[in-house]
């Protein structure tokens, strides 16, 4: 969900001092993501309260659905005790909550196409990212973020894109987001997060292209309307990424991704990242012993994002079916459904504090 347009220093605007928030709108690219590499990385054994992740390799994509005590896995042997706080830390029940605009207590908007070059999101996307309760608004019992074929300052659609940056932390710990993802070729819905305060991006050389993913990017879900019944989560960092093909990305078939409501979730420790759906286990990525930034990232506080955007590198996959952009107009409007957000935190060795 990165790449090189993303780079700060191809930006006109100056960057900011460093451990400042960085001013310019992340990028979401994933052009390498048409590559769904096929394979089984290893097997884990799920015990009552751990986690028991196999030695595998290289970290590619599962074949078939993960079983509920079968995962695919990568990097080394670890076993990890779930300790996460009975209490949820930080609950965002949009079932229990009236019909409007966003808590923005918790909540942000991103706006427009990308940046002042207009970089469409690095991805060439087609949406204009509004703050407009068309686009985003809590309505019947769900936070609706929704695709529009709307013209709007230059754009030929609309959509939504809201994250929790400098409102709400999230450093370690059990993260569900219960949604039900839009259908229609183009969509591209996804959960993610990405560094508060970007640590480690001035770690590398000024000219470092790809100096932009020091900070670590965790992908929870994502999926296409292209491929409607498979979700993808990742972890993208310096040394593991899109760009150079080395992500740490896998995918999982979910039937009723578009017509029901689905936890999507993530188990955060200081030396694991766990992917799950409905509670089920498929991905783990491991930190490796002498593991760098470059690689483990994961060390510091991020900040979740919701989005849907439209077409792009990644979106527009359909492009010979639905020229130009890969983007079924009859679809649309296509929303994505959120019910609700729960974060627990970890509480188990080297909590954060």
């Amino acid at each position: 969900m990165v790449s090189p347009e993303h780079d700060l220093d191809a930006i006109s605007a100056p960057l900011p001092e460093a451990g400042e928030p960085l001013s310019q709108p992340e990028g979401q690219p994933m052009s390498l993501r048409k590559k769904i590499l096929i394979g089984v990385a290893g097997l884990a054994v799920i015990g009552a309260s751990v986690y028991l992740a196999e030695t595998s390799g290289a970290d590619n994509n599962s074949a078939h659905v993960a079983a509920p005590t079968e995962i695919t896995a990568s990097n080394n042997t670890l076993m990890v005790t779930r300790d996460f706080a009975a209490k949820p830390t930080w609950v965002q029940d949009f079932d229990k909550t009236a019909n409007g605009g966003i808590n923005q207590a918790y909540w942000r908007f991103d706006q427009g196409t990308g940046g002042p070059t207009d970089p469409r999101w690095g991805n060439n996307e087609a949406e204009y990212y509004t703050d407009n309760l068309d686009n985003v608004q809590i309505k019947d019992g769900s936070l609706d973020i929704t695709a529009l074929k709307q013209a709007y300052r230059g754009s030929d659609y609309t959509s939504g894109r809201i994250k929790t940056e400098g409102k709400v932390d999230v450093e370690y710990g059990k993260i569900d987001v219960v949604a039900e993802l839009p259908g229609g070729a183009g969509t591209w819905p996804a959960i993610w997060m990405l560094s508060q305060k970007n640590i480690y991006y001035y770690s590398g050389p000024k000219n470092d292209s790809l100096r932009y993913l020091n900070p670590g990017e965790i992908d929870i879900m994502e999926e296409i309307g292209a491929q409607p019944d498979t979700v993808t989560s990742s972890a993208q960092s310096r040394s593991y990424n899109p760009t150079d093909n080395t992500e740490r990305i896998k995918t999982n078939t979910v039937p009723d991704a578009t017509t029901a409501f689905n936890d999507y979730g993530l188990e955060w420790t200081p030396t694991q990242l766990v992917f799950t759906v409905d509670g089920k286990p498929y991905h783990i990525v491991n930190k490796q012993p002498g593991d760098t930034y470059k690689a483990w990232p994961y060390d510091q506080p991020f900040y979740l994002l919701l989005n849907d955007a439209l077409g792009g590198t990644y979106g527009g996959q359909d492009s010979g079916q639905y020229p130009p952009n890969g983007i079924n107009n009859a679809a649309l409007p296509a929303t994505f459904k959120i019910r609700s957000i729960t974060y627990s935190k970890y509480i188990g060795p080297d909590a954060s504090s």
